[in-house]
């Protein structure tokens, strides 16, 4: 937590979540709202190649995931995401095609997001190029 869950509840906070232990949400404290991509950015990502879309999220997916577990087994799990995209491991994303200053904004965007988000972003694209 926060780097997992999902949203967080709207009733617990007042008390009022009927739901308990099956509710969908997250009833711990959020320091902030997750970042999400705005409207253009998800557009840009979308329109992106498969490629510039895995040099742009996986050097962010795994520093966000070695921050938030610094296990062999989270290692290892990194590990098979860049090797089934055929991506070097220790791959950053200097290595990829270079960017301009309009990037930036979307970088930022993916780099204050939570790790479920960047996950489910890379989903999304790898769903519409598989």
């Amino acid at each position: 937590h926060p780097e997992l869950c999902g949203r967080p509840c709207l009733y617990v906070a007042s008390g009022m979540c009927g739901n308990g232990g099956t509710c969908e949400f997250c009833h711990l404290l959020h320091d902030r709202p997750s970042s999400q991509l705005d409207k253009r950015q998800r557009q840009a990502m979308r329109e992106l190649p498969f490629a510039a879309a895995q040099h742009l999220l996986l050097p962010i997916i795994r520093a966000r995931a070695t921050t938030v577990d610094t296990s062999a087994e989270c290692a290892f799990a990194i590990d098979r995401l860049f090797a089934a995209c055929g991506v070097a491991s220790g791959g950053s994303s200097s290595s990829g095609p270079r960017r301009s200053r309009s990037d930036r904004p979307m970088l930022d965007a993916l780099k204050a997001m939570n790790l479920r988000h960047l996950l489910l972003v890379f989903k999304g694209i790898a769903e519409r190029h598989s």
